[in-house]
């Protein structure tokens, strides 16, 4: 078992009480229905449950706490009123290693039939997109085994020629500023990691799949500038942050906005509809109204569903969705919160706008100790790389 949904309510009057619960059964699925997520089982409390008094919920803990991996649940009122007692549920999923989602603090809204049926068309044609090239499923699969090499990864690699300088190419960029040239495939996996490779790897192949479309309206190299732009602040800024991390995060912010791509070549019509619209907002919100509206499905959504089937790292799936509202990662908030401050500064300066923090929340910045000296020099970094960054199609070819 790996996903559960658990149902709660507070009503005084029996028919009020399991309205509530079909009403939360059904705001469940959707929300099921949109993620690809399988709900192995539905748990109800009974309506002599109370704040304190949870039986059911108890007895997900005490008996399933091995096999469940997720929970979802309407909102934090249905693990309890009383703060204390919710508190000492949440600390022992954490302690269990079970995560939870509370549908009131996601923002999704409840789809009506209209939407659910685009939907149902939208995933259909994520089956058009071509599956990753097999040297890509190949690397991911040595990557698994605790046996493997930086020998046995390099022959893999090795074996596509445009691929292997493709992948030299990046890593003697300007990106990663070594000092002295590096000239194979198993002394790039030196210096730089297993990880680091596959990520490169993974962007690089991925940017191959979605070739401009020479008739469409979308503006590919506006796109690619701003994914780069992004990929190249968000680097610039966690190095800043964490001087002795090793977290690689180039690639995964790089490929932050694939959905918008995905929309424009696999909903043509429907997307491109409502481009100009798309482009003329700013909040993101506004923007998520709008693709659902013509769509049936925001880029986030999309972008994370095509990445799940592709059964990328979660990091990257996650980037994907949580680039505009990091808080509700569950496992990658940090990174999610590199990637939605570059982001939003990488837009203004495109746009010719001065840095406005305002966006970014305050208790973010300083939970991940981001100082408005940082922001300034990430701002400063971003208006000079972007008068360097010209030929985008080039730095992947």
């Amino acid at each position: 078992m790996k996903t559960i949904a658990y149902l709660s309510s507070y009503k005084p009057l029996k028919r009020e009480f399991f309205n509530e619960i079909e009403e939360q059964k059904v705001n469940i699925e959707n929300y099921a229905f949109q993620y690809d997520l399988q709900i192995e089982r539905f748990f109800s409390e009974d309506f002599e449950s109370n704040d304190t008094s949870k039986p059911v919920l108890l007895g997900i803990i005490h008996d399933y706490y091995d096999s469940v991996k997720l929970i979802i649940a309407q909102n934090q009122n249905s693990i309890s009123r009383n703060e204390d007692f919710r508190y000492w549920i949440l600390d022992e999923l954490k302690r269990l290693d079970i995560n939870i989602i509370f549908l009131d603090n996601s923002d999704i809204k409840i789809q009506n039939k209209n939407i659910l049926q685009k939907t149902i068309e939208i995933k259909n044609k994520i089956k058009e997109i071509p599956s990753l090239p097999h040297v890509v499923t190949k690397v991911m699969e040595v990557m698994q085994d605790d046996n493997s090499s930086a020998s046995t990864l390099s022959k893999i690699i090795a074996g596509d020629l445009g691929l292997t300088s493709k992948v030299l190419k990046i890593v003697n960029s300007a990106v990663y500023g070594f000092e002295k040239q590096i000239t194979s495939i198993q002394q790039a996996i030196v210096v730089l990691g297993f990880t680091t490779i596959r990520n490169i790897l993974i962007s690089a192949e991925i940017f191959k799949i979605f070739s401009p479309n020479k008739n469409s309206i979308f503006d590919y190299e506006k796109f690619w500038k701003h994914s780069i732009l992004t990929a190249l602040g968000s680097k610039f800024l966690i190095n800043n942050l964490d001087k002795n991390g090793n977290t690689d995060i180039f690639s995964i912010a790089f490929l932050h906005d694939l959905g918008k791509l995905i929309l424009a070549q696999y909903d043509y019509d429907n997307y491109l509809n409502v481009y100009a619209q798309l482009e003329s907002q700013e909040d993101y919100k506004t923007k998520f109204k709008i693709e659902e509206e013509a769509c049936g499905i925001n880029h986030c959504e999309i972008a994370y569903s095509v990445m799940n089937n592709w059964n990328l790292p979660t990091v990257f799936s996650e980037v994907c969705l949580f680039h505009h509202t990091p808080q509700l990662s569950q496992d990658y908030e940090y990174i999610c919160s590199i990637v939605y401050i570059t982001d939003t500064i990488v837009a203004d300066v495109l746009k010719g706008k001065l840095l406005d923090t305002k966006p970014f929340a305050e208790d973010t910045l300083n939970r991940f100790n981001i100082s408005q000296n940082d922001l300034e020099m990430l701002y400063n970094y971003i208006i000079e790389q972007a008068e360097k960054v010209e030929d985008i199609k080039g730095f992947f070819n």
